[in-house]
Order: structure tokens, then sequence, then C-alpha cells
């Protein structure tokens, strides 16, 4: 796990590749620095994200936001499973329980 804080008014989109370079995880030898997969929600879906795990060959779960599609996207269709994205819903819970125990 690996934490980023930053001002309130920022997304934390803009904060998504120092997240992601500093990612350890641990293994019994050298620790990785790159995981399997990146699951996003909807506000991750931007084309710099996408291509910045392509070049590091990270799979990408991001479902796609329709806002930023202003036309249908041609060429290679995004990928988004739907039975590994329904797993960040363990996430957003954590983070909901994080938020509300920190509000006593």
């Amino acid at each position: 796990m690996t934490i980023q804080i930053a001002s309130g008014k920022e997304h934390d989109r803009n904060h998504f590749v120092e997240v992601m370079e500093n990612i350890k995880i641990k293994t019994n030898k050298k620790p990785r620095t790159r995981p399997l997969e990146v699951l996003a929600d909807s506000a991750y879906d931007e084309i710099n994200i996408r291509k910045y795990l392509r070049r590091r060959a990270i799979k990408s779960n991001i479902h796609i936001n329709i806002r930023n599609r202003k036309y249908p996207k041609r060429g290679r269709p995004t990928r988004l499973e739907y039975e590994s994205y329904r797993k960040r819903g363990t996430i957003e819970r954590f983070f909901a329980w994080l938020k509300m125990d920190s509000g006593k």
C-alpha cells in the first residue's frame, strides 16, 4: 500500500503516476514495483493514465466515463472485466470505514 497526501481541492487522478511510482509489492525475493492490474473507477478514465499503464505493461480495469467521450472511440476497445471490477467495492467500503471512523 502506498499513500499520497495532497490538498482536498485536487482530484486524486492528478497524483496517479506518483502513487504508481511508489508502489512496492512484497515478495519472497526483490519487491515488485509494478502491479499486475489496476482497478479504478471512471474518474480515472483518462488517455494519459491509460497510456502510462500500457507503457508499463499493467492491465487497466477502468470503467469508461461517458462524459469524457463525445464520440465513440475508434481502434482497440478498452478492457473492462466486470468480475474483477466488482472487487473494487471492498476497497471503497474500506475507505468509507476509515472516513467514518476518523469523524468521531
